[in-house]
């Protein structure tokens, strides 16, 4: 893997260092005059799984899809594929001993059938507790990318909070990303009513 390199990356507006919190007034966090917890990126583990299994249960409550069930255990299954995978990868965030979040990448042909590859997410989130490590995680994620030489574009969704979008787009732009289309979904109600309520396997 590359050396980290900051200046590899356009920045467009400043976003807050991995171990930098900012002040009370913008996300309620601690005061800007206080020392903040450091924040670790590291590659993912299987002493993780349990932590991992928490972390998507909070994803999953903050998300457009909380009312539809969750197979915890499948998550925790791709999360151990990426771990062995070459062509993925799952980093954590953790502070003071917890996961305060994740990154899981994965890399595939362009449009289904180019040899040219693109890289992506299939999970990326990010606690309250863990907030300015978004930006470590997806400099750790842009510089995977980067290593494969077939890879030839970042593709990446300001997922499906319904809270964040906002924010996570104004992250991606600091990176030089740019929109592009858009995404846009009709909800089949009946079939979705065969799911009842929400319900979701335990996080461990």
């Amino acid at each position: 893997m590359r050396d980290h390199d900051d200046n590899l990356y356009q920045q467009k507006s400043p976003i807050p260092p991995a171990h930098q919190e900012v002040s009370s007034t913008t996300f309620g966090a601690v005061s800007a005059w206080a020392t903040p917890p450091k924040t670790t990126v590291r590659l993912g583990r299987m002493a993780d799984l349990i932590a991992l299994g928490h972390l998507l249960h909070e994803a999953h409550m903050a998300s457009r899809y909380r009312d539809l069930p969750m197979d915890v255990g499948a998550f925790k299954r791709d999360c151990m594929v990426a771990m062995r995978s070459p062509r993925q990868q799952l980093w954590v965030a953790e502070r003071q001993g917890e996961v305060v979040g994740a990154l899981v990448a994965v890399t595939s042909r362009v449009y289904g059938w180019s040899p040219a590859k693109v890289a992506t997410d299939i999970f990326f989130y990010v606690t309250q507790e863990g907030r300015g490590s978004g930006t470590t995680l997806l400099r750790r994620f842009l510089d995977w990318a980067a290593s494969f030489p077939d890879v030839v574009t970042v593709v990446l969704q300001t997922g499906v909070g319904i809270y964040d979008d906002h924010r996570v787009e104004r992250l991606y732009e600091a990176f030089g990303m740019e929109a592009t289309g858009q995404i846009y979904q009709l909800w089949l109600q009946d079939n979705k009513k065969l799911f009842g309520g929400s319900t979701m396997d335990s996080p461990t």
